[in-house]
């Protein structure tokens, strides 16, 4: 593979994340970045072509729910042996991706196809109210930029979430302990699996230091995703007493899966659901 890619230098992430930013730049097709602004490196794999695939008979969760299956896999086949937490973390590599390569990615997965829909808003920002701006700052922030946080940003970043999921689920019963049960033909399962049910992704997956425990995490994606488990007024309660016992009962530092259950299972119960 080649090693040729850029990424932004400190300065130009700094003024990207700036408060008082003019954000109505965002309303073109590129993003003016130039040559002084970006450092060479060998260190970043060459990244591939994304594209959003709208399908006007399936519902706006179905469509992003198709393109995020079908990216992350282009995404991570391409550079998985050449990424790690390290790069991932590095927040001048996301940023730089979603204002160039995949800037018009971003804005198109956003608004499901649409991204004329965001260029309005972006070129009127100097006019908008103050809630309006907020809200575009945050988009800007969350959408298009990453900190360095190891993991909580990328589930909201539009590129940093296509490698995040499949590398916390590809061939998960190979690559972490005690979920050898749970092999399956397709090595993506557990990724799509994820991927469908975005509201657990984001509740799990952002908080501080869950995206550690990767057989823990896998088997609560399979539990939450069955039936009633699923809908956010027992989710939301459910991983918040999962969270505040492992602080006192780290059952993720000797895992087994079957135990896991049982575990989650008494919490359930405890929860009178």
């Amino acid at each position: 593979m080649n090693f040729d890619y850029k990424i932004l230098k400190n300065e130009k992430y700094e003024s990207i994340k700036k408060d008082d930013a003019d954000l109505s730049y965002y309303q073109y097709d590129t993003f003016n970045i130039d040559d002084t602004e970006i450092e060479n490196t060998d260190k970043i794999p060459v990244f591939p072509d994304l594209t959003y695939l709208k399908d006007d008979s399936r519902k706006v969760d179905e469509n992003i729910f198709d393109n995020e299956v079908r990216n992350s896999k282009i995404l991570y086949e391409a550079i998985n042996e050449d990424m790690n937490w390290i790069k991932a973390s590095n927040s001048n590599l996301w940023t730089y991706l979603c204002h160039t390569k995949y800037f018009n990615y971003v804005k198109e997965r956003h608004e499901n196809g649409n991204k004329e829909k965001l260029n309005t808003r972006f070129s009127n920002f100097s006019n908008a109210d103050d809630k309006e701006k907020k809200s575009l700052r945050r988009l800007v922030s969350r959408r298009f930029c990453t900190n360095n946080d190891n993991g909580y940003s990328l589930t909201w970043n539009h590129i940093g979430r296509l490698w995040l999921v499949p590398e916390l689920t590809y061939k998960c019963w190979e690559r972490f302990e005690g979920l050898e049960a749970l092999k399956h033909d397709d090595p993506y399962h557990y990724t799509e699996m994820a991927f469908k049910h975005q509201g657990l992704l984001f509740d799990w997956y952002q908080r501080p230091g869950a995206i550690s425990f990767r057989s823990f995490g896998v088997s609560l994606i399979l539990y939450l995703s069955k039936n009633e488990r699923r809908k956010v007024d027992f989710r939301r309660p459910f991983l918040k007493a999962v969270y505040c016992n492992l602080a006192v009962n780290p059952v993720y530092l000797d895992f087994n899966l079957d135990r896991t259950f049982e575990y989650f299972d008494d919490i359930t119960k405890k929860l009178s659901f």
